[in-house]
């Protein structure tokens, strides 16, 4: 089948959107019932193997994926900015083959693990294997030493992390290790001193600190079992769908660390694009760099990529200094320019231009990087191919940023012409949302816009 994707019976490609836009707007009324309801990742296989923050919508996705999908023979998906793997797992359920990066190599490890393979069985065995080697070790020595650790974690907690740490990098597997890295991350994350109401790192308070029971090897063993327990679910699954071959997922999975500007261009563009990009800059919306800094503290970074550099843990904040808007050094023309590719974003200059500089520069820096970013993101897309973008407009000075009219405008100058816009409404009061931003209090909904690139 040629690159430009038509609807059974459409004449043109206008008329295939025009299809395909009904086809979409019949699922939102169908479906939106669904894609309203807080993110239940818990229950929905892979989805729950870490506690990512600011998870897309499984349901939603799969839904708009299983539509577009459609449209094209054998279709090839990409997400630029890959998170946790929601579009992955979403991928692999519909047998897709797909196509992910992202900055942050706690994403890219949650989605490795994800991807396959699925030996449990291997994993089961070499999850006995560390957790006795870890209670059986002796070693008072501490594995890991990074500026201020007793402000995160107590003597107790640092020591057994220390030993399970010892443990995993015997296990000759990478696969297996890597298992055991993501339930030592999420072990990290809920041993550490550090708030769990909030993905900033936050201590908590120090009598809190000192009457907190912490079982590290409990949690540990038991993030291990609910893990397998998950891998075991969604491999069955698969191998009910004939999508699992000795234990390999059968389609064709890219995983890519680093900035999606950077991303090199592909021989293989993709048919799909389905994403949902940050809604504002790591420092002020949500800090994923701040997230994933504990448990990457504790990883072998060298068994998720090659690629994997410890700049990233050069300081709390560098992971999210790297990220789009992530510096604030901006040229004298940058908010002029940025006005000139997406007018939209004129109004909520000139109503920042009054308030604290911080404000306008923080706006202006992520949209710098965002725009930046869009020609690698659109580049992996095939000459007729459709993307779908989940995005939110956040509150900054007391007004909504448009980023989805922005989105419009940046796109329309790559060719990219919007087919249909999709709404996703947040029930008040809702805290866990899929969100990007994390804020429920300040997004009311999400959009999605769809385009195809002409």
């Amino acid at each position: 089948m040629g690159a430009l994707a038509t609807l059974a019976g459409a004449e043109s490609p206008a008329v295939a959107d025009a299809q395909l836009a009904a086809r979409l707007a019949d699922l939102q009324a169908e479906r939106g019932h669904k894609w309203a309801e807080p993110n239940d990742s818990e229950s929905h296989r892979l989805h729950g193997l870490f506690q990512y923050p600011a998870m897309m919508v499984p349901e939603m996705q799969h839904d708009i994926l299983d539509v577009l999908q459609a449209n094209f023979e054998a279709p090839r998906v990409w997400d630029g900015f890959v998170g946790s793997g929601t579009t992955l797992a979403e991928s692999m359920n519909l047998g897709l083959d797909f196509v992910g990066r992202d900055i942050n190599p706690l994403a890219i490890l949650i989605c490795r693990v994800k991807a396959g393979p699925y030996h449990v069985g291997a994993f089961a065995a070499s999850a006995q294997r560390v957790i006795d080697r870890s209670k059986a070790d002796p070693d008072r020595k501490l594995a890991v030493l990074f500026p201020n650790w007793q402000k995160w974690f107590r003597m107790s907690v640092a020591l057994a992390l220390s030993r399970i740490r010892r443990a995993i990098l015997v296990e000759p597997n990478p696969a297996c290790r890597r298992f055991h890295w993501l339930a030592l991350a999420e072990t990290v994350r809920l041993c550490s001193n550090s708030r769990l109401s909030t993905v900033k790192l936050h201590a908590r308070p120090s009598d809190e600190v000192k009457s907190r029971a912490i079982d590290v090897y409990g949690t540990f063993s038991t993030t291990l079992l609910r893990n397998l327990e998950r891998l075991t679910e969604q491999g069955e699954w698969l191998a009910q769908e004939g999508l699992l071959n000795s234990g390999y997922y059968t389609g064709q999975i890219a995983l890519e660390l680093g900035d999606i500007r950077d991303a090199p261009a592909s021989t293989e563009p993709c048919h799909i694009a389905l994403t949902s990009p940050p809604y504002g800059d790591n420092t002020s919306t949500v800090t994923y760099g701040q997230h994933a800094y504990l448990p990457l503290r504790w990883i072998d970074l060298r068994d998720i990529d090659p690629a994997a550099d410890d700049k990233v843990l050069a300081s709390t904040h560098a992971l999210d200094s790297m990220s789009l808007g992530g510096s604030r050094r901006l040229d004298e023309r940058d908010v002029e320019s940025l006005c000139e590719a997406a007018p939209s974003l004129k109004a909520t200059f000139e109503r920042l231009a009054p308030l604290p500089r911080d404000r306008t520069n923080r706006v202006a820096a992520f949209f710098r990087d965002f725009r930046d970013a869009l020609p690698s993101v659109v580049e992996r897309i095939e000459r007729g191919g459709v993307t779908a973008w989940t995005v939110g407009n956040r509150q900054v000075g007391g007004g909504q940023v448009p980023l989805d009219d922005a989105l419009v405008e940046l796109l329309e100058a790559h060719d990219v012409s919007p087919i249909c816009r999709l709404e996703r409404t947040i029930p008040a009061g809702r805290k866990r949302m899929a969100v990007r931003n994390g804020h429920a209090d300040t997004i009311a909904g999400e959009t999605v816009l769809v385009f195809r690139r002409s």
